[in-house]
């Protein structure tokens, strides 16, 4: 077993997802709420933690389909992240539950 299949079990049995968005998910989850700045990038150590609150909420509030996926500059660089959603009324409520964090600034925390 590698470590690779280790992580995947692991991260199975505490409900996370594995891999990237597919396009049939992409397609079943229209309505996104685009986060700027929910990334380690630029948040830092704190970003688990809001990250988790998210999630967290989804999956106690959303009994439709929804994902997550990275935000990422042309270069690759982790700028947020986008919540896809199946019902546009969930999508309202996250959003209003959980308002933009920020603008981007063009430098990474990480390079300041």
């Amino acid at each position: 077993m590698t470590l690779s299949d280790i992580t995947r079990r692991i991260a199975t049995r505490h409900g996370l997802r594995w891999g990237f968005v597919s396009d049939r998910e992409r397609q079943a989850t229209p309505h996104t709420v685009d986060q700027i700045g929910l990334s380690f990038d630029a948040m830092g150590h704190p970003f688990a933690r809001a990250h988790g609150a998210r999630v967290g909420w989804c999956r106690k509030f959303i009994d439709a389909e929804w994902h997550v996926e990275p935000l990422q500059r042309v270069r690759g660089e982790d700028v947020g992240r986008r919540f896809r959603f199946e019902r546009e009324e969930d999508a309202q409520h996250f959003r209003r539950r959980f308002p933009l964090l920020a603008v981007l600034d063009a430098t990474p925390a990480a390079c300041r």
